[in-house]
Order: structure tokens, then C-alpha cells, then sequence
């Protein structure tokens, strides 16, 4: 009988533990789980803190009646208001990308420059254009909607872009062709990510797509050194020397990020020996190791619930 109850006490003693054993992995959980959510709710909250990126505006010509037209670039991914002093004109709502707009003037507004509002943004004063806006080309197409563009792309820095089937550019068209370097943190996922900002300017080249010509110009740009990740970038202008989590908006017409191809380099930039980059493993695709470990957690709890019945038929076992 002595000897039973022993056995019992043992039993009950090893029961308590994994208890308390399956409640410490639970409450492991429950706070790993809180801390993925609220850090999930955190990001959340960073994106919406995003402020609306400023407008471009760019001076074109003038109608001949004096209207002066602006080529205007959101590079917002919704819509956003625009106005302006001059006149009575309501302003305009501007959609993604480049829209040509016409500021009507009053008898007693300024002929010289134009100033406009953007909600969240501080006043811009830009000078009228005072070239006459020339006649409109037959068959022509704008330059600065990126569609009606080809080009062709090379990682060592080079880019021949033209518009498609040949067709004559109805204006000038600016564009830059840009390197720029990505932070040594980049999760080598080849994409363009959190990890892949801010980015910083290695090396630029600009050139005009001229205005009734079909703009075949080729561009080329030095980039950094195999040990190095960066973006090669071609976009309308203005430049841009850093680039952030929007990227270049609107202003964008292809870009594409190369990875480094050597890993083992002198502080000087000079190869030692050539290493071919590694594929991307489950950290560089980006992919959260969370939800593995609350995998793992979760056999282990369930493996414990299964063992308090055994424990119990043991028990009786032991009892008889």
C-alpha cells in the first residue's frame, strides 16, 4: 500500500511539471503571437504615416491666347488636388503620372508666373514658359507616358531607349539614367523592398528625346563594383539623388536591382577572388522565421497535451 501510494505521489509530481511546462510554452505563445501582431500594427501604422509626396511642375509654352501650359507629374499612387491664385480656375484633380494643364489668366493676374497649392505641401512659384506652343505634330505621341517607349537595357550601364514603331515625339522629353547603391542590409531579394531603401547615388547621365524625332538616344552611366548590390534606374526628370521607400513615382520608366557577384573584395574594391553570390535563403527571400517557431511551438504543446492521457493509464496501471 506504501509502495502505491509512492508511485501515485511520483506520478502526480511528474503531471504537475509538464503542467506547468505545457502553461510556460503557452504563455510563450500567446506573447510571441502579441509581439508579431503588434509589430504587424506598427508597420501598418508607419505606411499610413507616409505623407503625399509634392508634385512636379514643369513650364511647357503658351497657347495663343496667352494660356500657359504645365506638364504636371503626381507620383502619388492616388489621386491629389491641385490649384492655383491665378484667375478663377477650381483647380484640378490629378490621377498617377504626367498630365498636360492650362492655367487660364485674368486681366489683372500675374503673366509671369504661377503660383500653386497642393494640400500638405508648402507654395510653389513657378515662371511662365515663354515660348509659343508650337503646332501639334501629325501622328505624334507623348513622350511621358512610358508606354509609348522601348528600350534596351544592360546591367554594365547602359540603356538605348526610342518610342515604339518610330513614331515622332510631340515635345521635348528629358530622362535620366541613374546607378544607385543599395544599403549593405539588403535581404538579396533582387526586388525592391524595405531593405532595399534608402538608396544612395552612385553615378547619373541625362539626355533630351527630341521634340518630332522618334527620341533613339543611348545612355550610359558608370556602376559600382561587383562587391557591391545597386539599381539602375532610367526616369523622366527631375533627378533624384536619394531614393526612398516611394521609389521615383511617376517619375519611373523601367528600373532593375543587380546583386553583387563577387564576396570577397579588398577595402579598396579590388577582387581577391571571384565568388559567385549564393541563392537567397529562407531570411533573404524576405519570408518572417515567426511562423516556423510558432510551428515548432505548437507541435511541442500539442505533444504535451497527448502525454497527460498516457500519464493517466500509467497511473491506473501502476495503481492496480
Amino acid at each position: 500500500m506504501l509502495e502505491s501510494q509512492q508511485r501515485e505521489k511520483i506520478m502526480l509530481k511528474f503531471a504537475s511539471n509538464k503542467m506547468s511546462t505545457f502553461i510556460g510554452t503557452t504563455a510563450a505563445v500567446l506573447v510571441l503571437t502579441s509581439g508579431i501582431t503588434s509589430h504587424a500594427f506598427a508597420q501598418e501604422s508607419t505606411q499610413d504615416q507616409i505623407s503625399t509626396r509634392p508634385v512636379t511642375i514643369g513650364a511647357l509654352c503658351q497657347e495663343a491666347d496667352g494660356t500657359p501650359l504645365w506638364r504636371i507629374g503626381n507620383p502619388n499612387d492616388s489621386a491629389v488636388s491641385l490649384t492655383w491664385d491665378e484667375a478663377s480656375d477650381p483647380g484640378i484633380t490629378l490621377p498617377y503620372g504626367y498630365t498636360t494643364v492650362g492655367t487660364t489668366l485674368g486681366a489683372h493676374d500675374d503673366p509671369t508666373a504661377v503660383t500653386f497649392h497642393q494640400p500638405g505641401q508648402p507654395d510653389v512659384t513657378v515662371l511662365v514658359s515663354g515660348d509659343a506652343c508650337a503646332s501639334p505634330i501629325e501622328g505624334c505621341v507623348e513622350g511621358y507616358t512610358r508606354g509609348n517607349l522601348t528600350y534596351t537595357w544592360s546591367r554594365n550601364g547602359s540603356v538605348t531607349v526610342a518610342t515604339k514603331d518610330g513614331k515622332p515625339l510631340c515635345d521635348d522629353v528629358t530622362v535620366y539614367f541613374a546607378a544607385y547603391t543599395l544599403p549593405k542590409t539588403y535581404d538579396e531579394s533582387g526586388i525592391f523592398d524595405d531593405s532595399s531603401v534608402p538608396q544612395q547615388l552612385f553615378s547619373s547621365t541625362s539626355a533630351v528625346l527630341g521634340q518630332g524625332t522618334d527620341g533613339n538616344t543611348t545612355l550610359t552611366t558608370k556602376v559600382p563594383d561587383a562587391c557591391t548590390d545597386y539599381q539602375l534606374d532610367l526616369y523622366y526628370a527631375p533627378e533624384i539623388t536619394s531614393v526612398s521607400y516611394p521609389g521615383h513615382g511617376a517619375q519611373l520608366i523601367y528600373g532593375d536591382i543587380y546583386l553583387h557577384t563577387t564576396t570577397d573584395c579588398t577595402t579598396d574594391g579590388h577582387v581577391l577572388a571571384a565568388t559567385t553570390t549564393a541563392g537567397p535563403t529562407l531570411a533573404d527571400t524576405g519570408q518572417s522565421t515567426a511562423l516556423p517557431m510558432l510551428g515548432a511551438v505548437a507541435l511541442m504543446a500539442a505533444a504535451l497535451v497527448v502525454k497527460f492521457p498516457v500519464l493517466q493509464r500509467t497511473k491506473r496501471l501502476l495503481g492496480r
